[in-house]
């Protein structure tokens, strides 16, 4: 029987080395400025939060030990990346280990969507030189790990009743935002999620996202062991967004800045959204539009106009049947708004956000190949989500 979990194992890790071959390349950025994989390597030797992560994503490690010809006895607790899954389960019967769970995100729908690019300045850290060069490299390796960080999350927020978008809702938002890249920062937003300073303070105030952050720095559950740690950082001592590399650097900014993510929509949701949804949301039970509806309501509190354009769409869209709200969600909706700086009125579109987040996904999909590209026309950013386990 050993024998037999032996041969499964290294069968897998010899999939995985088929494949290395195409890693140790910049999806975006230049050969040579390892910036950010360098972080990533510190990280694994001294961040409680990075090796938290990979101990329950360990998926990451596996294909480093596999590219460094390591002996696949040594790979046997790292267990399988997501293509090997199946294997992995069989394996993990025979011995009685649970196989690693799947990422939130399929590797070749972030792969593509890192390949956009930012008109931001970038950041190094720790020393937090900023510079406008752009090329800092980003490999699959480090994808993996976002992905891993993101997922691992995502699972808390879950388990804590705080995840009020679905996992394709937040792939659109940080394909927006940064194309999933950490590094780049300027006035408007910071990082991965391109927080605001408005947005941090937010999440710090006890009636708001202060509850929220509390709840996962006291969770007994085990999906929150890695997000806990910087949760009870940030209560004792708040983070400043004028320290960029707190929420930038690998190991705990970028980290950081997922979690905060996270809280500022939990905060939206149970503050500023769901109130005004309440009784639609008990009118319509049961339709099948509803959850989209709440992610997109949600997540539109997150862009241009903040809460105050994602309530005004709430409002307006509150007459229609869910199918219709749900579709106006994703187009213009106009109104005019009166200033409080100059008391002028202006028109603006309440929607501009997940206008948005549509526009990039189109764009995204023009890149995909078979047969992605046509499940992706078929089922749209579901096409990009793992079913975790």
């Amino acid at each position: 029987m050993k024998n037999l979990y032996f041969l499964l194992v290294c069968l897998s890790f010899f999939t995985i080395e088929s494949q290395a071959e195409t890693s140790n390349r910049c999806l975006s950025g230049k050969t040579g400025q390892n910036n950010l994989i360098d972080q990533l390597n510190r990280a694994k030797e001294d961040s409680p939060v990075t090796n938290l992560i990979l101990k329950k994503y360990p998926q990451a490690i596996a294909q480093e030990r596999t590219e460094a010809g390591l002996p696949c006895t040594d790979c046997e607790e790292s267990r399988l990346r997501d293509q090997t899954q199946p294997m992995g389960e069989i394996a993990g019967q025979i011995q009685g280990v649970l196989p690693a769970p799947k990422m939130l995100f399929k590797p070749q729908c972030l792969n593509i969507g890192a390949k956009f690019n930012s008109n931001t300045a970038e950041v190094s850290c720790p020393d937090g030189r900023s510079s406008r060069t752009r090329d800092l490299c980003i490999d699959d390796k480090f994808l993996t790990y976002l992905n891993s960080v993101i997922s691992s999350f995502y699972a808390c927020a879950q388990n804590e009743n705080m995840a009020p978008v679905s996992p394709e809702i937040l792939f659109q938002m940080y394909a927006k935002e940064s194309a999933f890249k950490p590094q780049f920062a300027y006035n408007g937003g910071v990082g991965l999620g391109q927080l605001t300073n408005v947005f941090v303070k937010d999440n710090l105030q006890p009636w708001r996202g202060g509850k929220y952050l509390k709840r996962i720095a006291e969770s007994k559950k085990p999906e929150c062991d890695a997000a806990q740690v910087i949760a009870s950082k940030d209560l004792r001592s708040a983070p400043s967004i004028g320290n960029l590399c707190s929420f930038i650097s690998v190991g705990e900014g970028m980290e950081r800045n997922i979690l905060h993510t996270l809280v500022g929509l939990t905060t939206s949701w149970e503050k500023d959204i769901a109130p005004l949804l309440k009784d639609y949301l008990e009118k319509h039970k049961g339709h099948p539009a509803l959850n989209d509806i709440k992610s997109l309501a949600v997540i539109n509190a997150y862009g241009f106009g903040g809460r105050l354009a994602a309530r005004a769409a709430v409002r307006r869209l509150t007459q229609f049947p869910p199918d219709k709200f749900r579709e106006h969600m994703q187009l213009p909706l106009y109104g005019v708004r009166k200033s409080k700086q100059d008391g002028k009125e202006r028109v603006m579109n309440y929607t501009e956000y997940t206008n948005g987040l549509a526009k990039r996904q189109k764009d995204i999909a023009q890149q995909f190949a078979e047969p992605l590209r046509s499940d992706f026309a078929k089922n749209k950013t579901r096409a990009c989500i793992n079913e975790v386990n």
